[in-house]
Parts: C-alpha cells; structure tokens; sequence
C-alpha cells in the first residue's frame, strides 16, 4: 500500500480558480450604474484622487521616481 502526501492546509489557503471568481465584480463594473459627476463624487468621498505621477525614463542616482 502506498501512502500519498497531502497538504493539511484549511479551505483559506486553497488555490483560486476561475469558477470562484464567476460572482465577483469586475472592477471595470463597479461605478457603471453611475454618470460622471456622481462617480467622482463617490471616488471623493473613498479618498480616491486621481494624482498625476512621473516615472523616469533613465534611472541615475538622483532619481526621484524610479520603477
């Protein structure tokens, strides 16, 4: 008889597969119900501003915005 090897780990750290995902919420989804000025309102009121960033595009010592 030969024994297999299992993983003891509980349901939480299970692998995730697309099937779980079917029920979720694409991101792309989730303001769609609302016009434009209702959705900045809402991303306002979470604190979700839309700042303006810079990445270098040659990276040296002094580089205030490297990837």
């Amino acid at each position: 008889m030969q024994t297999l090897k299992t993983c003891g780990l509980p349901d939480d750290y299970r692998r995730v597969t697309l099937k779980d995902l079917d029920d979720y919420l694409a991101k792309s989804d989730l303001l769609a119900g609302y016009n434009q000025l209702e959705q900045e309102q809402i991303r306002k009121n979470l604190g979700i501003t839309n700042q303006d960033f810079s990445i270098d595009v040659v990276l040296n010592i002094n580089s205030e915005n490297p990837v």
